[in-house]
């Protein structure tokens, strides 16, 4: 057994604990990765993606509906929603729309064996009454196909 004298031991937790302290603080301000079968970036209004890259099926993301997260400066009692209106297509054929809330149900549908997440919605509003210009968001989905 190796022994350490008293104060060694408590400069090595505090070291540790210091260190997992600055990789949860600067963590915290990362900005979102994206889901593991989502587009890197987001899609901005107009991108479209397909799972795996089929070619079959598109989803694309329209316009946000409504935004009332909450400004990240600021403390509130609830966190806020987002309504997104996305769309489906199949082919070359025409988009139909859907709507999906990111904190509040539907967060995702099924389209012909396709699970579509809404994910995220970035940006968020850093001070309240500050609107955030349509061309800057970009929402973040997840594709899953089912077997």
């Amino acid at each position: 057994m190796i022994s350490f004298p008293v104060p060694a031991l408590c400069r090595l937790h505090a070291r540790r604990a210091a260190t997992a302290a600055a990789v949860v603080l600067f963590g915290a301000c990362a900005s979102p990765a994206a889901p593991p079968d989502s587009p890197a970036g987001g899609l901005a209004a107009g991108d479209e993606v397909s799972p795996a890259g089929n070619g079959v099926f598109f989803v694309s993301f329209l316009e946000v509906l409504s935004d009332s997260r909450c400004p990240t400066r600021v403390k509130c009692v609830w966190e806020g929603d987002a309504t997104v209106r996305f769309g489906y297509r199949f082919g070359r054929g025409a988009t139909v729309p859907f709507v999906l809330q990111l904190n509040t149900a539907p967060r995702d549908t099924l389209i012909d064996r396709v699970r579509v997440v809404f994910d995220s919605l970035t940006p968020t509003l850093e001070v309240p009454g500050a609107p955030i210009p349509a061309a800057r968001y970009r929402a973040w989905v997840s594709l899953k196909p089912l077997p």
